[in-house]
């Protein structure tokens, strides 16, 4: 097991673009610094609290990186292997991209930037970055759109987050989208925040675990239940989702391996709703549940 450089309580989130040009290249930077120094990896950061959201901040990352302005256009996916890096437990999410706007001017943590050839790539890429991109070169047809609902109240304020452990980090989440007929599985929360809303079942990623491992965890703890995390939806981070942190969730279709819940401290009633007749849900949720209905309706 790796044995991080930095002490990790909670996960990193990381932001990163594939940014391509006109001829199917990509950009890619060579790193300046440790850890990886002189290696090539994806350009991007870390996701910030006052990052309205992890597009908004990704966009961010490529203009104090690059000196471009950019356009995303899809989700490659979300990475949440524990020893990605060695600093500390991080997970990124990776988009694709496009510069729209100002020519590259690299800031000091980047030694040099070069255009490549998707089948021609360096071998020397850090961060389990060489996975992302097989996965970005290999498997385009399954790329997620990154069109969703926004929660917008907050898009032009700031947000005064009430956890202090987190003023300055944004934290992880899954969440589990159990779909039957035409119906979703909501648990009912009896504590804060949202303490009597019901809320799509799910929590937050602990260090040393993945999106879907903590799914499976959390499944356990708030149903009951055991279940299998199928493949990703979407991922919603937009600023005051959440009264106590910053957030970044991850949300999974998901079976159950069973239906006998079990109440706990957190959670004291399960049901499931047709799509049509869901309720206001804690964490600004509806928005999820619109995006659900339209996927579920849209042709396959």
């Amino acid at each position: 097991m790796l044995t991080y450089s930095q002490q990790s309580d909670y996960p990193v989130v990381k932001v990163g673009v594939i940014l391509s040009d006109e001829q199917g290249r990509i950009l890619l930077t060579r790193r300046a610094a440790e850890p990886f120094k002189d290696f090539w990896d994806i350009p991007g950061g870390t996701l910030e609290v006052a990052d309205f959201n992890a597009e908004t901040g990704a966009c961010r990352e490529i203009k104090e990186e690059l000196g471009v302005s950019c356009e995303l256009l899809s989700l490659v996916g979300i990475y949440s292997n524990p020893e990605r890096d060695p600093r500390y437990h991080a997970l990124a999410l990776v988009y694709t991209g496009k510069i729209t706007g100002g020519d590259i001017v690299l800031n000091r943590h980047v030694a040099e930037y070069a255009w490549f050839d998707p089948q021609t790539l360096p071998s020397n890429v850090g961060f389990e970055h060489s996975r992302i991109l097989n996965d970005f070169k290999n498997k385009k047809i399954s790329l997620l759109s990154i069109k969703r609902r926004i929660y917008a109240e907050y898009t032009e304020k700031p947000f005064a987050y009430n956890d202090a452990r987190f003023k300055d980090r944004v934290r992880a989440a899954s969440g589990a989208i159990v779909i039957k007929g035409n119906s979703i599985l909501l648990a009912k929360r009896c504590r804060e925040p949202f303490n009597g809303m019901w809320y799509i079942p799910g929590g937050h990623v602990l260090v040393r675990e993945t999106m879907e491992e903590t799914l499976v965890r959390e499944i356990r703890e708030e149903l009951g239940v055991s279940c299998r995390v199928g493949k990703l939806f979407g991922v919603y981070s937009d600023r005051g989702r959440d009264p106590r942190n910053a957030s970044v969730t991850a949300f999974y279709f998901t079976e159950l391996d069973s239906e006998r819940f079990e109440k706990n401290f957190e959670v004291n009633d399960f049901r499931y709703f047709s799509l049509s007749e869901v309720p206001e849900l804690g964490y600004h949720q509806n928005i999820i549940i619109e995006d659900i209905k339209d996927f579920l309706s849209s042709p396959i």
